[in-house]
């Protein structure tokens, strides 16, 4: 099981909120759009849900969400560092005998910056694929853009915390002179 990565549960962890719960949000939007991704989600009326569609949704969220990534790098990365918020300029060499305790900040932080950006970007999708669908006319008002609002104003405000405290607690990680030593989270 050691080569499985299934000794490292904040690893996985950290992979399943940065990737796999923003593009299943997202496939959740496009479900009302397609009617192939509403039965891999339902299944059939009388099979229920099947393990092919278990399969695809799961090749589905972890593909969606990695190209959501790549659209968060390309769109809110530039942003926040727009808002005043700076890129460290790190030396890798800096790592060597800190690596335990960077891949710690990682977990701890910069795969929460992920999940909250990517989460923005997967909740926005689903919104607009909803919105562009039949369902949403029974929608009451304008509430539904009211909430998508504060929502991607609170992820955004929370991912650009977190990656604060990852640029802050990795640049206090490489100035440390004792290199076992480890931060407090």
């Amino acid at each position: 099981m050691k080569g499985l990565g299934l000794n490292y549960p904040s690893k996985n962890f950290g992979i399943l909120i940065a990737y796999v719960l923003p593009g299943f949000i997202a496939l959740w939007g496009l479900a009302t759009k397609f009617g192939a991704v509403n039965t891999w989600l339902t299944g059939t009326n009388n099979a229920g849900l099947a393990v092919g569609g278990v399969l695809y949704v799961t090749a589905a969220s972890i593909t969606i969400g990695m190209v959501i990534n790549a659209v968060r790098w390309l769109i809110i990365d530039p942003a926040l560092l727009l808002s005043g918020l700076t890129r460290p300029d790190w030396n890798a060499v800096q790592l060597q005998g800190r690596l335990s305790a960077f891949e710690r900040l990682v977990e701890d932080h910069f795969r929460y910056f992920q999940f909250y950006a990517n989460t923005a970007l997967g909740s926005l999708v689903a919104f607009l694929a909803w919105r562009s669908s039949p369902f949403h006319e029974s929608a009451p008002g304008l509430w539904p853009e009211v909430g998508i609002v504060a929502l991607e104003f609170v992820l955004l405000l929370a991912s650009r915390d977190a990656l604060s405290r990852y640029y802050r607690r990795t640049q206090d990680l490489l100035e440390t002179e004792n290199s076992e030593e480890e931060l407090e989270t």
